[in-house]
């Protein structure tokens, strides 16, 4: 997730959301490094790139150990106030 097509970036984060759908994806899925580039990927002034990472982070943050690294990152905040 290195690029900055963001017709690409959200074709990606769109598939790795109907993926989290299946525990054993969201599994391999769910490391503090996607957490570190969805981090990233907030910034972002795409509002469909935007809308399908929070969907993404949605999906993820039923993970107790997702949902701390999302804390620790100060991610809670910006979501619930789109800071």
């Amino acid at each position: 997730m290195d690029r900055y097509n963001t017709e690409l970036l959200t074709v990606l984060v769109t598939f790795l959301k109907k993926l989290t759908v299946h525990d054993d994806c969201k599994l391999a899925i769910a490391t503090p490094a996607i957490v570190l580039r969805l981090n990233q990927l907030m910034h972002s002034t795409d509002e469909a790139l935007m809308l399908a990472v929070l969907k993404l982070i949605y999906n993820l943050s039923f993970d107790p150990v997702v949902c701390s690294e999302m804390v620790k990152l100060g991610m809670i905040p910006r979501v619930c106030c789109g800071c």
